[in-house]
């Protein structure tokens, strides 16, 4: 079974890598088949074992990869992190035929981006040949090669034309800024490369990635991460760091029409149109400083927004470890807010979802907490002040004395937390039960203790508060701490 990760839009559907094959229009240059075997012999097949399902059977799935790096001790491969950022096992078989079947490591891999890189020992792959990556954008029309394993028919050639670089109007905020393509591929194409010729060579110019259509098949609206997104990151893999993509949590799009969204033009600067945040994720660091979906942004640091892509340049080029201004309009009125950018990119994600996996595959059940499970909460031990910078451009302010017990990172729709109000971001400082004093909480672990010899205690206990405490920037140079009291009906 192929792998395929789906977007549901009104009226598109987003297939990664899922393009339906159509008639070759034209034959490779018979001058350039010779460099189009050197790709191919770059170009790697990827089958991947996920965990087990409700009936007891492992997910399989097939995708591409491609040799970017030729190491000392290993040979670098890239593909799409939805190929490989949630497979147990992964294996790799070369062109050549000189690996068949080899399992890889993996190395880390961002979801948003879907950029992936596994590796192989250099004496498993002793004929490896990394293939180049196009240093800048490919040029609008001219002619492309997706390499790949469309529905497990290994190293498939097919041909198509650039038809836009660097796209940023797709639609799909965590997609932009890729290059679109009419080469059809086929599941499995995914993490692939798409190349292009340059002095006798063939480059990879993006890793193909997802298409657009409405029907579900290949309209040949396909599009691919492009080289230089991948470049970046495997500089920081290369140099054995974490890739860095600054992140402040929110999807934006354009204002077309303030004035429909109750924003009058008095307050939107000269020329400056704004974007509109259209989505929050609900753990991001905007949404921990109060932005809301519906909230204008129309300046980033010292950058005036006039378009969502001023957003995305701005956050991309602070400084992580600094705070970040963000002006934007709400009912009218002009607010300001400072977030320190976090990293997107998900190697620490992937290694949680791995190790859940891995126990999935082995007990058939995917472990969780004594207070996840009760609660549907998450909690994080204890709030670092890292986190903590998130909420206020200084660190002299009395919560953070007041601070010392796990923050909520995450909520089960619908769980217990989440219908008694929790929100991300408070901080769970103390539990009662009826008829006693309320006890401090200092790690998830002692929530967990406590709950467990309350209900030990007391089997017919159903009712439980929780002290929450929560950092809330009210000016510039202002942070506040509001206290509220949760009251959990039990089972």
């Amino acid at each position: 079974m192929t792998y395929i990760k789906t977007f549901v839009a009104a009226l598109a559907l987003v297939v990664m890598s899922a393009f339906v094959a159509t008639p070759a229009r034209a034959e490779v240059d018979p001058d350039m088949r010779p460099a189009l075997e050197e790709a191919l012999n770059s170009t790697v097949h990827i089958q991947a074992r996920g965990a087990v399902d409700n009936d007891g059977n492992y997910r399989n799935w097939t995708g591409t990869g491609y040799v970017v790096a030729v190491e000392d001790d290993r040979v670098v491969i890239a593909t799409n992190c939805h190929v490989a950022c949630n497979a147990v096992f992964v294996w790799v078989t070369s062109y050549d035929g000189s690996v068949r079947r080899v399992r890889a490591d993996f190395i880390t891999g961002d979801d948003d981006q879907d950029i992936a890189f596994i590796s192989l020992d250099r004496d498993e792959f002793r004929s490896a040949r990394a293939l180049p990556l196009l240093a800048g954008n490919p040029e609008r029309g001219e002619a492309t090669i997706a390499l790949g394993g469309p529905l497990g028919l290994r190293f498939t050639v097919t041909e198509g034309i650039m038809s836009y670089p660097n796209r940023k109007d797709t639609g799909y905020p965590t997609r932009d800024g890729v290059h679109q393509t009419d080469a059809a591929v086929n599941p499995g194409n995914s993490g692939g490369p798409l190349v292009v010729e340059r002095n006798g060579r063939y480059v990879v110019a993006g890793m193909n990635t997802f298409i657009v259509t409405r029907t579900g098949l290949n309209i040949g609206l396909g599009f691919a991460v492009p080289s230089t997104d991948i470049q970046r990151a495997l500089n920081s893999v290369l140099a054995d760091e974490t890739p860095v993509r600054n992140t402040v949590g929110v999807s934006v799009t354009e204002v077309e029409n303030a004035e429909l969204l109750g924003v009058t033009r008095f307050y939107l600067r000269q020329n400056v149109s704004g974007a509109y945040i259209a989505a929050i994720d609900p753990e991001g660091v905007a949404a921990a400083a109060g932005l809301q979906g519906g909230d204008i942004i129309v300046e980033v640091g010292t950058t005036l927004i006039r378009s969502p892509d001023d957003v995305v340049t701005a956050v991309q080029t602070a400084h992580q470890d600094r705070p970040l201004r963000i002006r934007y309009i709400r009912d009218n009125g002009q607010k300001q807010v400072y977030v320190v950018p976090s990293n997107a990119w998900g190697s620490e994600l992937r290694d949680g979802v791995v190790a859940s996996l891995t126990e999935a595959a082995d007990n058939n059940a995917a472990p969780t907490s004594p207070v996840q499970s009760l609660l549907g909460m998450n909690l994080a031990n204890p709030a670092s002040p890292a986190y903590l910078q998130q909420f206020a451009p200084m660190l002299t302010f009395t919560g953070y004395q007041m601070i010392n017990s796990p923050v909520v990172v995450g909520l089960t729709n619908g769980g217990k937390a989440h219908e008694a109000g929790a929100t991300v971001g408070q901080f769970v400082v103390g539990v009662q039960f009826p008829g006693m004093r309320a006890m401090p909480v200092r790690s998830e672990e002692e929530l967990a203790a406590v709950i467990a010899t309350a209900r030990e205690a007391n089997p017919n206990l159903n009712i439980m508060a929780l002290h929450t405490r929560k950092l809330v920037q009210t000016s510039e140079t202002t942070v506040q701490v509001v206290s509220a009291v949760l009251y959990i009906t039990l089972d």
